[in-house]
């Protein structure tokens, strides 16, 4: 066998390296979902060459993408871009995490992008994950082309297929592309680790200004807590337990005057606040 120059596994050393990163981003996904319903989509190509084949593919990718988001719905995806046993067939594959009363509309943005495309359903799988039947944690198919498991030639020629197919109008073609989250991965491991916050909670947190992150030069993360949100939850639930006592009270209460003094006392309470 034909040994590598140094610079080349220089180069493959460098390309690991990336790889470990897109790995890390895609057990990270996984992790984060890894309650909810899974499936995993391809797409693949009729055209006859690999150039042409990969234009389409990035075509079918952002018509998809923005099918997805048109939903309006929570969902989280994976999307890779495969060449194939003879790096000449580029195809795409997607994988999705959501809710399972969402299945049927993503299965209609997949039949919609079949449609418009043209493309032959027999290439392009829609495969569901039944939960009760399976219990694989991270789906490791549609990365096997970043696998630590190749050997170094094996990098090299992927990456200088990918090269050249990354020309003219594919010379921007993203191979890789996933979700991103509310927060970095760093400041979700900070706070699961150092305050046993989970994903689903730093999100609310974050969102609800809960908290700020504060991230120094030196790469050092800092979580501020903030009073506001929470005393004025605890107000709100404070006025509505007074409320709450006080239809008890008038409930009982065969007085008149009284319920008469509650009723004006309550619509200016409900003006005031906008309780509902």
């Amino acid at each position: 066998m034909q040994q590598l120059a140094n610079w080349e596994k220089f180069e493959a050393k460098s390309i690991r390296n990336k790889n470990k990163k897109i790995w890390a981003n895609y057990l990270f996904l996984c992790d984060k979902n890894k309650n909810r319903e899974k499936a995993l989509i391809t797409f693949t190509s009729p055209q006859a060459t690999a150039y042409d084949k990969l234009s389409e593919i990035q075509l079918i990718k952002k018509y998809f993408a923005k099918l997805l988001t048109n939903l309006r719905i929570d969902i989280d995806k994976f999307a890779v871009v495969e060449l194939g046993e003879t790096k000449n067939n580029p195809h795409l594959h997607v994988q999705l995490f959501y809710d399972l009363e969402d299945v049927v509309k993503i299965k209609r943005a997949y039949t919609k992008t079949l449609q418009h495309f043209n493309l032959y359903e027999e290439h392009c799988a829609f495969t569901l994950t039944d939960k009760s039947k399976t219990h694989i944690k991270y789906f490791a198919y549609i990365l096997k082309e970043y696998s630590k498991k190749l050997s170094d030639k094996e990098l090299l020629e992927l990456d200088n297929a990918r090269k050249k197919l990354r020309v003219g109008n594919n010379r921007n073609m993203q191979f890789i592309s996933h979700s991103h989250n509310t927060l970095t991965r760093d400041v979700y491991k900070h706070l699961y680790f150092k305050y046993k916050i989970g994903f689903s909670k730093a999100d609310f947190f974050y969102n609800a200004q809960y908290m700020s992150v504060i991230k120094s030069k030196n790469k050092k993360i800092s979580i501020t807590w903030h009073n506001k949100p929470v005393l004025e939850v605890a107000y709100f639930l404070k006025i509505a337990l007074q409320i709450h006592k006080m239809r008890k009270k008038i409930l009982y209460s065969n007085k008149e005057i009284k319920t008469a003094d509650f009723h004006l006392f309550f619509v200016l309470l409900k003006s005031a606040f906008g309780f509902t």
